[in-house]
């Protein structure tokens, strides 16, 4: 064997080592070498392959295919060898039939060798087995459009950005869900659908990812095309590089706007009813204050009107004749029934407005005489607790609709407690200005005042601004409240001006209204001597003597 063989021998043996298919054809028809590797894939010895025929070792398809191919390697090389110089290879995929009878894609790269005249002497081929790779992909193309066909199907919206925001992929649902379409939002920041109050709120919950590795869930509000807002429940998830850096978010939402919604309206009737239950809680409280209040507003008159009765029957055991100090006693008596009567009928009231049964026999009365005559008839009570008196109006008359009783009612009420809590040398004064359309009524003292805490409340029924039995007067706590009611029911309004220890202003403002009469007559006297009301009104006030 002489040197030359013996290297050629040694090249054989290590193409044949190679899983790669080698080969080299003397034309464009005929094998000359072919490695094992070519010689395994046809299924036959190498003898057998080696000076033979295409179509001697394939099939007459195979064959004829590979010939065609040859025949372009062929062409493609000039005379000059330009082309050659340029190309170097053909590159080709074909399918072939392997010894076990399967169909295998071979990446196939064919090189021609040139003679000195430049004309094609060899092809040199190569080939690679595709067709596992070829089954991958198909896999993953058919893998891919089937999780395309899913994530586009979804009604969930499904959407991809990158760290800067930037999104890169959004489904059909959101798109119809924002009502854009899908080029709109591609390539745009994530940020643009949401409202700037929100931004903050993405920016911190995508900060996370930076350092907490894991999915989050968060719910913003989101802009649709039309302007309206909705709300999206977010799942996110970051994909990381190999260097732990963030290459992209996916998330996944649902609309909320639902469920916020009602989450909104459920905690809204939750602050309600819990509004509902402190007051139910705080009227009954109020309630309970009152019963304990009422108790001793009946027990007291009672026990005075029974030591009183007590001791005139001592006086009468004994023959004791004290006649002045009897009458002392009955006024005494009668001064309490006054009280009773007067929390009698504070009740019987408020029963009556609060079912809606209150009396209202409105006749046109000159309202400026009626409320100057109530006050002029209490100056004496109010002089004999050494207050200073001031009644004032800057119209004489006006005829407007109402109810006597009414205003003697509020009146009496109003002055009753100026002078309750009103010190001696100390001034009430009463004022009536027209507004045209309505009167105005003012009662005003120099009194205790109320404490800034206590102004909205006092018209509550059942409140005292002082809750002791103890107090300075005595009181049910109601008469405000059907005084403001009274006010009420004539549209009007009744508000108060205080201050500690300076003094109150009650201001009342009725509507003029005036009503059809059977007598077509105004009515400018009221024949009322105020007498037993007073008496009722200012039971609790002054002392019997």
């Amino acid at each position: 064997m002489n040197i030359d063989q013996f290297k050629l021998e040694q090249y054989a043996c290590m193409l044949d080592d190679t899983d790669m298919q080698l080969w080299i054809l003397k034309d464009t028809e005929t094998y000359g070498f072919v490695n094992q590797a070519h010689a395994d894939f046809l299924g036959k010895e190498k003898r057998d392959i080696e000076n033979k025929k295409l179509w001697e070792v394939l099939s007459e398809k195979e064959a004829q295919q590979c010939i065609y191919s040859n025949i372009k390697v062929k062409q493609s090389v000039d005379k000059n060898g330009e082309v050659f110089k340029q190309k170097k290879k053909i590159v080709s995929k074909e399918w072939m039939t392997n010894s076990k009878g399967k169909r295998r894609l071979l990446y196939i790269i064919k090189t021609p060798i040139l003679d000195e005249e430049n004309n094609v002497k060899y092809i040199v081929g190569k080939a690679y087995d595709l067709t596992e790779e070829e089954e991958r992909k198909s896999k993953f193309k058919i893998s891919e459009q089937q999780y395309r066909a899913i994530v586009e199907n979804q009604t969930d919206f499904i959407c991809r950005f990158l760290p800067n925001g930037q999104l890169t992929y959004v489904n059909k649902a959101f798109c119809s869900y924002l009502n854009k379409e899908y080029d709109e939002l591609v390539g745009k920041s994530v940020l643009i659908v949401v409202p700037e109050e929100e931004h903050e709120k993405i920016r911190k919950s995508l900060y996370k990812f930076s350092i907490e590795k894991h999915i989050q869930t968060y719910a913003h509000a989101v802009i649709h095309a039309n302007g309206n807002i909705s709300w999206i429940r977010w799942t996110s998830q970051a994909f990381y590089s190999e260097n732990g850096q963030i290459i992209e978010f996916q998330s996944v939402g649902t609309d909320i706007t639902e469920l916020k919604n009602a989450k909104e309206i459920l905690e809204k009737k939750v602050e309600e009813n819990k509004k509902i239950l402190n007051e139910v809680i705080e009227y009954d409280k109020l309630k309970t204050e009152f019963f304990a209040n009422i108790s001793h507003e009946l027990r007291t008159p009672l026990n005075l009107i029974l030591s009183t009765i007590q001791l005139i029957e001592y006086q009468e055991r004994n023959n004791i004749n004290i006649s002045e100090e009897r009458k002392r006693h009955q006024n005494i008596i009668k001064q309490n029934c006054y009280r009773l009567l007067r929390l009698i009928n504070n009740l019987i009231d408020v029963t009556k407005i609060d079912s809606g049964y209150f009396d209202m026999n409105l006749g046109n009365y000159n309202i400026v005489g009626i409320v100057e005559d109530i006050t002029l008839s209490v100056a004496e009570y109010i002089k004999n607790n050494h207050i200073h008196f001031c009644f004032d109006t800057d119209v004489e008359e006006k005829i407007m609709a109402f109810d006597p009783d009414h205003i003697e009612r509020i009146m009496l009420n109003l002055l009753s407690n100026a002078v309750k809590f009103t010190r001696s040398d100390g001034n009430i004064m009463v004022n009536i200005h027209d507004k045209g359309k309505s009167v105005i009524i003012s009662v005003k003292d120099t009194g205790i005042g109320i404490p800034k805490d206590k102004k909205d409340v006092i018209f509550d029924r059942f409140r005292q601004i002082d809750k002791s039995f103890t107090r300075n007067h005595e009181g049910s706590g109601i008469g405000l409240s059907i005084v403001e009611s009274l006010v009420k029911m004539y549209k009007g309004k009744i508000t108060v001006k205080s201050e500690e220890n300076k003094g109150s202003e009650f201001i009342i403002e009725l509507p003029v209204k005036i009503v059809e009469e059977d007598t077509k007559q105004i009515k400018n006297m009221y024949n009322n001597d105020y007498v037993e009301s007073i008496s009722i009104e200012f039971s609790d006030v002054y002392s019997i003597k």
